[in-house]
């Protein structure tokens, strides 16, 4: 029996040539050539086929840490980041490297505020408030 996990990124895995096919149409009926743009297929691969998956499956499911699977997102966000930002031209570039350090940002905040919340209210700021 196939786990939800694997069904989840299965779907999203076969959601990429769907995304594909509609750009080849809209490439068709606008005339702007997909290749020309790396964001696109960033957002495409990194988004579609790899982060929305685990974002979806750290808000739904119970058996794996949710941080795990965000920081997995991100790890991918940012290694896709490397590879697509050495073939496009310098807005594109800003753009992606951009994209891949606000997740990496938006982690480390998250990852700031979860500790502080988890740390407990024994420090001197709180003992004030109470």
């Amino acid at each position: 029996m196939v786990s939800r996990e694997n069904r989840v990124i299965l779907g999203s895995l076969l959601l990429v040539p769907l995304v594909f096919a509609g750009v080849a149409v809209a490439e068709l009926w606008l005339g702007i050539p997909f290749g020309a743009y790396s964001l696109l297929a960033f957002l495409t691969f990194a988004g579609v086929a790899v982060a929305l998956p685990q974002l979806y499956l750290a808000k739904t499911d119970t058996e794996v840490d949710p941080h795990s699977r965000m920081r997995a997102a991100v790890l991918a966000t940012v290694i896709f980041a490397a590879v697509f930002a050495d073939t496009s031209d310098p807005l594109q570039r800003r753009l992606v490297i951009g994209t891949a350090g606000a997740a990496f940002l938006g982690l480390v905040g998250y990852e700031c505020y979860t500790g502080f919340r988890d740390s407990g209210t024994d420090t001197p700021l709180a003992r004030e408030y109470e």
